[in-house]
C-alpha cells in the first residue's frame, strides 16, 4: 500500500522541479539596451508602470511581433517628434512628450520580458514600460496668432456639417501659402468681417451681419 504513495510523491516532486525550472527559463535575466547602442542622444531612464486607462506614454503607439526592440521603438517615436519611447510586453511601443501623472518608477527587474527582436533586451512586461528619453525638450505646439492689425482673435471654435463660417475664398499662392495673414487679407478683400483657418491649409469666412 505504501509503494504507490511513494511513487506519487516522487512524481509530484519531479513535476514541481520541472515547473520551477521552466519558470526560471521564462523569467530569464534581461537588461535594457545600452545607451551607447541607442540612436542619437537617447538614454535609458528606467522601468515605469503603465495602465490602460491612463497611459504613461499617451502619444503614438505601434506593435511588431518580430522586430521590436529599443532602437525600433525609438526610431518610430523620433520620426513622430516624440521625446519619450517605451517598449512594453515584448513587442509593443509607446511614445509621448511627458510621462503620465499616474506613472511611477519601478525596479529595473520589474521589466522582465525580452524584446521580440532580441530576447536578452528588456522590453517592459505586462503593464510595465522600459522607457528611453531623447534628452531634449519636447517640441512646442502652435501658439495662437492674435491676427494682423485691425483683426482680433476670437479663440478656437468647433466646426461641423453646418459650417461655422460658411464661405471660402482663395488666398494668394493657394493652400500651400496658408497663414493667418493670408486668410485675413483675402477675407478683407472679399468684404468679410470674420475669418477662420482650419486643418492647417483650409480657410473660411463669414460676414458678421449674416
Amino acid at each position: 500500500m505504501t509503494r504507490p504513495l511513494i511513487f506519487l510523491t516522487t512524481f509530484l516532486l519531479s513535476l514541481l522541479h520541472i515547473t520551477l525550472t521552466n519558470a526560471d527559463l521564462i523569467k530569464r535575466d534581461v537588461s535594457p539596451a545600452s545607451n551607447l547602442a541607442l540612436p542619437g542622444n537617447w538614454t535609458y531612464v528606467g522601468c515605469w508602470n503603465d495602465t490602460q486607462g491612463d497611459r504613461t506614454l499617451s502619444g503614438a503607439s505601434t506593435a511588431d511581433s518580430k522586430n521590436m526592440n529599443a532602437t525600433a521603438c525609438i526610431t518610430y517615436c523620433s520620426n513622430k517628434n516624440f521625446v519619450y519611447a517605451g517598449t512594453e510586453y515584448g513587442d509593443e511601443c509607446y511614445c509621448g512628450n511627458i510621462l503620465g501623472a499616474a506613472s511611477t518608477l519601478q525596479s529595473d527587474s520589474t521589466c522582465s520580458m525580452g524584446c521580440a527582436y532580441n530576447s536578452s533586451e528588456a522590453c517592459g512586461a505586462g503593464n510595465e514600460l522600459t522607457i528611453y528619453y531623447a534628452n531634449k525638450p519636447a517640441p512646442q505646439g502652435p501658439i495662437t496668432n492674435l491676427g494682423p492689425p485691425g483683426w482680433t482673435s476670437m479663440g478656437c471654435w468647433t466646426d461641423g456639417g453646418t459650417r461655422t463660417l460658411g464661405h471660402g475664398v482663395s488666398v494668394a499662392g493657394g493652400q500651400g501659402n496658408m497663414s493667418v495673414v493670408a486668410c485675413t487679407t483675402a477675407c478683407d478683400a472679399a468684404g468679410y468681417s470674420l475669418a477662420g483657418v482650419e486643418y492647417a491649409s483650409q480657410w473660411y469666412v463669414k460676414d458678421v451681419s449674416v
